[in-house]
C-alpha cells in the first residue's frame, strides 16, 4: 500500500498538474483550427503516457537506492534500565528501517565485509533515529570491547540482507 501511495499516486499527481498545465498554456497560445478534437485528446494521452512512464521510472530508481544504500552506525552505548546488560546502537535515519526488523552488523575494511551482529530495531529516539540491540554475534571476538572502540564506528553499516549463513550455528567460524 505504501508504494502505491509513494509512487502510483505521487507520479500521477504530477502528471495531472503537467498536463493541465500544458492543456492550459496551449489553449492560451492558440492551436491551428485544423486540429480535431479526437487528434487533440490522442496528443494528450500520449503525452501523459510518456511522462508518466519516465516519472513511474525515476521515482522506483529513488526508491531502490534508498532501500540498497546502508546506513550508518551513529552512537554505540551500555543499555540502561530496560535495555540492562545489552548493547544499544544508534543508527542514522533511514526509510526504509522499521521497528522489530532484524538487519546485520558489518564491517568494511579494504573492501572485504565482515558481518558482526544480527541487530534488532527495538525503537527510535525521540529524534527518529533507530534504536538497536545486538540479537546475536557473528564474530569469535567479545563484541562489547570491540565495538567500544568508537574508532571503529566510521567503517560500520547496517544492511537488510540476511544471509542463511548468519542464522547457521557460528560454533565452526574461524
Amino acid at each position: 500500500m505504501n508504494f502505491i501511495r509513494e509512487v502510483v499516486w505521487g507520479v500521477l499527481g504530477w502528471v495531472w498538474l503537467v498536463i493541465t498545465g500544458l492543456a492550459s498554456i496551449a489553449s492560451w497560445l492558440g492551436l491551428p483550427s485544423g486540429i480535431s478534437d479526437r487528434e487533440r485528446i490522442l496528443v494528450v494521452v500520449a503525452l501523459a503516457s510518456v511522462l508518466a512512464a519516465v516519472m513511474l521510472l525515476y521515482r522506483c530508481h529513488q526508491i531502490y537506492a534508498q532501500v540498497r544504500a546502508p546506513v550508518t552506525v551513529r552512537k554505540i552505548a551500555d543499555g540502561k534500565h530496560h535495555y540492562l546488560g545489552s548493547m544499544v546502537l544508534i543508527l542514522d535515519r533511514s526509510n526504509w528501517i522499521h521497528a522489530e526488523q532484524i538487519l546485520v552488523l558489518l564491517q568494511t575494511t579494504d573492501d572485504v565485509q565482515t558481518p558482526l551482529a544480527l541487530l534488532r530495531v527495538e525503537t527510535f529516539t525521540t529524534k527518529k533515529f533507530p534504536q538497536c540491540v545486538v540479537l546475536r554475534s557473528l564474530t569469535n571476538e567479545n563484541l562489547k570491547d570491540y565495538l567500544s572502540d568508537q574508532s571503529r564506528w566510521a567503517s560500520m553499516s547496517v544492511v537488510p540482507e540476511i544471509r542463511s549463513r548468519f542464522l547457521e550455528d557460528n560454533a565452526d567460524v574461524e
